[in-house]
């Protein structure tokens, strides 16, 4: 088997330890992304808003989760086509929180297992006590403090002029999953009825070499730059409701990145 990532515009292959049953994985590029290897934006049809629960009294019924939009120095967004879906099945990288594990540890991790990335540097977190601050765009140094064990909420700080988070202010975006969804559903995953996400703003810092989704238990088999809008008419119709939430919330910032690239001049928080 082979596995392929972009170099200088060009498929790269290299040799797999015999024994992995491992599928190639391609960039698209922009010229291809409305053929057979990418997907163009369609038009979403009506779906349901994200859900946003407040504190931690809601997320029993949900897996916790994490999403991370990663974005290049043209303020493009990292996406990734999931094995098997050509259709609709488009989206950016999210993973589940492991127990006792921090949001922000388990976005570094789940990232790096699905497509070996490591080069990135916090620049945002979906956090409504940060919102009322107006501080995501402009605070690159964001920290996230574990809380004790069994709480897997996380405290945010973000700079000394910035109100405290309270319980209610930490909201998840969170999505129920479909029946016809939940009904291929066995062990664990049966009990819940959805995902609850914290979203974090990356900053690809690396080369595009570093990105290789042909790993053991891959999940992607074509990856792709695009323009954060254009996410949600790409991503399956249930997950829409938290992509529009999470372009609402990031999008001023990485519109400013873009605007910023295209004149030449550096990205404020850089």
């Amino acid at each position: 088997m082979l596995l392929g990532a972009r170099t200088a515009g060009h498929l790269r292959r290299a040799s797999l330890p015999s024994g992995r049953r491992m599928m190639a994985a391609a960039y698209v590029p922009p010229h291809a992304r409305g053929a057979a290897g990418g997907a163009a934006p369609s038009a979403a049809p009506p779906h349901a808003p994200a859900i946003a629960i407040a504190g931690e009294e809601g997320l029993a019924e949900y897996r916790l989760n994490v999403g991370m939009v990663v974005i290049n120095a043209s303020g493009l967004v990292f996406t990734a086509r999931r094995v098997g879906n050509v259709a609709a099945g488009w989206q950016m990288p999210q993973g589940g929180i492991d127990p006792g594990e921090a949001p922000l540890a388990a976005a570094l991790r789940e990232l790096e297992e699905e497509t070996c990335v490591k080069s990135v540097r916090v620049i945002g977190q979906v956090d409504r006590c940060a919102r009322s601050a107006a501080a995501l765009p402009a605070h690159p140094r964001l920290a996230c403090r574990p809380r004790p064990a069994p709480s897997f909420a996380a405290a945010c700080t973000h700079s000394p002029t910035s109100p405290p988070c309270t319980p209610s202010s930490r909201s998840w975006l969170a999505y129920d999953f479909p029946p016809e969804v939940r009904a291929k559903m066995y062990g664990e995953w049966a009990k819940y009825r959805g995902q609850a996400q914290k979203w974090f703003l990356l900053e690809f810092t690396g080369d595009e070499s570093e990105v290789n989704l042909a790993v053991e238990h891959q999940e992607f088999d074509a990856w792709a730059w695009r323009p954060l809008e254009e996410l949600p008419g790409l991503v399956v119709p249930f997950k829409r409701g938290v992509y529009d939430a999470v372009v609402a919330e990031f999008g001023p910032a990485i519109a400013a990145r873009r605007a910023a690239a295209a004149s030449g001049a550096p990205p404020q928080g850089a």
